[in-house]
């Protein structure tokens, strides 16, 4: 009897002693397992995100009321889901966003094209010198074909990424006061109001005791991110010097200012200026050096500036172009010619190289107003395959540029949603 009941016994007893393991050690085990494995991941998705892809690129930007803008008009760098030419395009944030690495805006003459570059110019100018504004904000320049234009704010917005980290500021704006203004950015992708400004009445949601302090000393015509940043708030801070040293302009009024860019660059980085070397050469205009004469009389960059705005202090400018000396036996042999002998495709080559090597090696956006023009299309097609080459475009760097030529519209070198 004994030995019937005692291996029954036993077999019940382990199997009592399993359901006891399984449902106090093993299920609890396999949550804590799972739990683990996701929370991992998901760190190495963020960390992926926002740190290892430290991206500084350009969403978009909208304007609205100015000049011949009536209407809000945004421009996007956001890729639609077509996978042709898939080089054209950065994958951001584990391949859940794609942004153009180029964008031309196409159109004829007198379309607007200009008007737009010149909006992103305002809006870069306002940010940086507001503080310095008295009783009147410059640039005011409202849509005026209609009777309400000239009486409404011209409203600016632009979203970007610095650092794997989304940013949405906007203002508003007329001739004597800012009307509105705002920033947001998603740290960790939380979205995250830093301030709201409707007139002087500010709104803080962190931060605030101090954040009020600075409120305190924004003028109405004043931006309160440029005051803000002005006494080191950080979020204010990493806005501004996206907008000053990432988001790189670049007008034909005064070509000056961008090679001033180039030059100081040469100056201070060796492998920049070897570079900027090997793009003379590329582009075939014999140029083996510059000679900056007016270094003794002129107002330095400081090292955080790529504004072009820091050179207009210059006096009397005397730049001379080095150039090898043809049909001479010694091939060391150069010739230096004041810049204002250089042809006019030149001068303009020169204007647009400094920005884009510098975006090239630390990131940022490049606009450039009529970049075509005086230029052959191989050297152009040569600039903008320096963006799409991968080894080239290591950070994420994007030119945008305008054009009414149609030879840049061929499908076979960009996408529908490039143009």
């Amino acid at each position: 009897m004994f030995s019937f009941w005692f291996p029954l016994v036993c077999f019940f007893f382990g199997l009592f002693l399993f359901f006891l393991w399984f449902v106090f050690v093993f299920i609890p085990f396999k949550i804590i397992f799972v739990n683990f494995i996701r929370c991992f991941y998901d760190f190495i998705t963020n960390f992926i995100i926002y740190y290892a892809i430290l991206v500084i690129m350009l969403l978009e930007f909208a304007v609205e009321n100015f000049k011949s803008f009536r209407e809000r008009t945004c421009f996007s760098m956001e890729a639609t889901a077509d996978k042709k030419l898939p080089e054209n395009v950065a994958e951001v944030g584990n391949k859940k966003l794609g942004l153009l690495k180029t964008s031309i805006i196409y159109g004829a003459n007198a379309s607007g094209k200009t008007n737009f570059f010149e909006a992103m110019d305002v809006f870069k100018r306002t940010v940086m010198s507001s503080h310095t504004y008295i009783g009147v904000i410059p640039n005011y320049a409202p849509f005026i074909f209609d009777e309400t234009g000239s009486t409404k704010p011209i409203s600016m917005e632009i979203k970007f990424l610095k650092n794997g980290i989304l940013y949405e500021y906007a203002f508003s704006y007329d001739s004597g006061r800012i009307r509105s203004e705002s920033l947001i950015y998603y740290p960790n992708r939380r979205k995250t109001v830093v301030f709201e400004r409707d007139g002087q009445n500010f709104k803080f949601i962190s931060d605030k005791s101090r954040q009020r302090l600075n409120a305190e000393k924004v003028k109405e015509t004043a931006l309160y991110l440029t005051v803000s940043a002005q006494f080191n708030y950080d979020v204010s801070k990493n806005v501004v010097e996206w907008i000053l040293n990432d988001f790189l302009l670049v007008t034909g009024t005064n070509p000056l200012q961008s090679i001033g860019l180039l030059l100081s660059e040469m100056e201070s980085d060796p492998l920049f200026k070897k570079r900027a070397l090997k793009a003379f050469q590329i582009a075939d205009f014999g140029i083996v050096g510059i000679n900056d004469r007016t270094r003794a009389i002129k107002t330095m960059a400081t090292e955080a500036s790529m504004s072009f705005v820091a050179m207009e202090t210059r006096a009397m400018p005397d730049i001379w172009v080095k150039h090898t000396l043809e049909g001479s036996a010694d091939s060391q042999k150069t010739v230096e010619l004041p810049l204002a002998a250089e042809s006019s495709g030149t001068i303009k080559f020169m204007s647009v190289i400094g920005p884009i090597i510098a975006a090239l090696s630390k990131g940022g956006t490049v606009i450039i107003d009529e970049m075509d023009t005086s230029f052959h299309p191989d050297l152009f097609k040569w600039i903008i395959n320096l963006f799409h080459d991968p080894e080239e475009n290591k950070n994420g760097a994007q030119l945008v540029f305008n054009t009414h030529n149609p030879e840049l519209l061929n499908l076979e070198f960009v996408r529908r949603d490039q143009i």
